[in-house]
């Protein structure tokens, strides 16, 4: 287009030293501050060249006041453009560039050149794209409730899934789509407020002060960056500071169950596995005996172990049982605890742990209090003396199994045992866990 072209050359007389690119953080149709920031940077010297997506090109030239006018014009009224670019070239306004359906004049404040702004044009060309950015950002709003919903709500296991990576790369695309979808809210929020101005005011500069718009956009969005790459460098930091490892045979670390504690037998010994899923070997991990620590915003202590071992020599009492090979004692036992940040959190993670250790099992869990303990349990050894905030237990009548789900504080701890040891000696054991853990 030939008036596009004269308007560049005549844009380019201006000897220019360097080109400067800066984040517009306003909507098209948010005209008045946007020429004010336009004219505040001419001041400083950097005059507007070009605009392209959300960044503006500046480039360094003797400091000017101008002042700016920005028309939106549909599609349908590209062949009145012409038209009016001669009409205000007359008026004494400089065409200084387009994007889309955005043209840009510039007028030196000194030449007093007349009043080119249609109002009522600006007014129906944001009410025809409101009309359809309300059902956009319907379904934008729709969508992200919905992630949302199910992320921390309706999953089978809410809380206990974001206590792992699965989780951590959930909450990561949840904020990702916040992010998107953004945009589209903001945009559709303040160009209902711009036509609610246009309707009630007849001015030609409809405009809050640019500073403070920019300043606040430009805070969120990089509060926004920060907190998404502090969650990533957070997330990336507990799963590789704390790789999956073997167990050694002789832990001294506080805050776990050994096997060892529970049978207190010295014949006892590990069976080993360095092979899983048919790999001969895999970063040199006993998968049969290894321990995995995690930390998070919520939990900064979350550990889980597995042991498995066998006493040779002694044989499993019990006749019904679905070990494999021969008849040789070998317990197992899986271990999980939570160490809280906030206590309040306790209550929900239990919900979600009884509901995933339960699933696929025919046994229920029951949760003791000193009023309903069984007959087997001692009251005074296992509610007077761990002193248990809730206590949950599961144990299977086909095999030797046990399951236990207790907790003390902001503290709780998932047990299953598989072996001959009694319930009672499991409870103290983890009555001493958390007795370290208090102190």
């Amino acid at each position: 287009m030939n008036y596009i072209i004269i308007a560049f050359i005549e844009s380019s007389v201006i000897i220019m030293s360097k080109a400067v690119g800066k984040t517009i953080y306003f909507a098209d149709w948010e005209v008045g501050e946007m020429e004010s920031w336009f004219s505040h940077m001419s001041e400083q010297g950097l005059h507007l060249t070009k605009v392209n997506g959300t960044t503006a090109y500046f480039e360094e030239a003797e400091r000017m006041k101008y002042t700016y006018r920005i028309f939106l014009s549909k599609r349908g009224y590209a062949d009145t453009i012409p038209e009016r670019y001669n009409a205000f070239i007359e008026k004494g306004w400089e065409f200084v560039c387009d994007r889309d359906e955005l043209y840009v004049y510039r007028s030196q404040i000194s030449a007093n050149a007349p009043e080119i702004r249609d109002m009522e044009e600006l007014y129906n060309w944001i009410s025809d794209k409101w009309k359809k950015r309300k059902i956009w950002t319907s379904i934008l709003a729709a969508a992200c409730l919905s992630i949302f919903l199910y992320i921390f709500f309706l999953q089978k296991y809410p809380l206990l899934v974001l206590f792992s990576i699965y989780g951590s790369v959930q909450i990561l695309f949840f904020l990702s789509v916040v992010r998107f979808c953004y945009t589209p809210f903001r945009k559709a929020i303040t160009m209902k407020r711009m036509l609610g101005i246009l309707q009630e005011e007849n001015t030609n500069s409809p405009k809050r002060s640019w500073e403070d718009l920019a300043r606040f956009r430009k805070i969120g969005q990089n509060t926004f960056y920060i907190m998404s790459l502090s969650f990533v460098l957070i997330t990336c930091y507990s799963e590789f500071r704390y790789p999956n490892q073997s167990l050694p045979y002789e832990s001294l670390d506080y805050r776990l169950i050994r096997l060892s504690e529970i049978e207190n037998d010295e014949a006892l010994e590990r069976i080993e596995l360095y092979g899983r899923l048919g790999e001969n070997e895999r970063k040199g991990i006993d998968w049969r005996n290894y321990v995995k620590q995690n930390w998070y915003l919520l939990a900064p202590v979350v550990m889980k172990t597995n042991e498995s071992g066998y006493i040779s020599g002694r044989q499993w009492v019990l006749d019904n049982h679905h070990f494999e090979n021969d008849n040789e004692y070998s317990p197992y036992l899986e271990f999980e605890l939570y160490k809280l940040r906030f206590s309040w959190i306790s209550n929900s993670l239990l919900r979600s742990i009884l509901k995933w250790a339960q699933e696929g099992s025919s046994y229920s869990y029951m949760e003791y209090t000193r009023s309903n303990a069984p007959d087997s349990i001692a009251p005074t050894e296992v509610f007077d003396h761990p002193e248990f905030d809730r206590l949950f237990i599961r144990e299977e009548t086909v095999v030797p199994e046990m399951h236990i789900i207790a907790t003390k504080g902001n503290h709780i701890v998932r047990i299953k045992y598989i072996g001959e040891q009694s319930l009672d000696i499991v409870l103290m054991e983890i009555d001493k866990l958390f007795d370290r853990l208090m102190s």
